[in-house]
């Protein structure tokens, strides 16, 4: 081998090295999947509302529901209280 290859291999091998480098330290894509659930931190989770609920409505009891509006609301436990809807679609009707 001549000098000059060796130049070319040691090139190769920081060109390679700086490659996987790159990749392996590059951030992670931000997640945009609709979930709005409380647990996730990602754009559209709830977390931080859901952790400062408590801030928001000082006093007041908060209470999460994952069933249909419809079905809550006939209930007769909460007929004086402030609702949050979250969801990615919400349509009113007669009921």
């Amino acid at each position: 081998m001549q000098k000059q290859d060796i130049k070319y291999i040691i090139i190769l091998v920081l060109t390679l090295t700086a490659a996987i480098l790159f990749e392996a330290y590059k951030p992670k894509p931000i997640n945009w999947e609709k979930t709005f659930s409380n647990k996730d931190k990602i754009p559209y989770g709830t977390y931080v509302l859901y952790t400062t609920l408590n801030e928001l409505f000082p006093d007041q009891e908060i209470t999460v529901s994952r069933i249909p509006a419809y079905n809550f609301l006939q209930q007769d436990t909460l007929l004086q209280a402030n609702y949050i809807f979250i969801s990615s679609s919400f349509y009113f009707d007669d009921y």
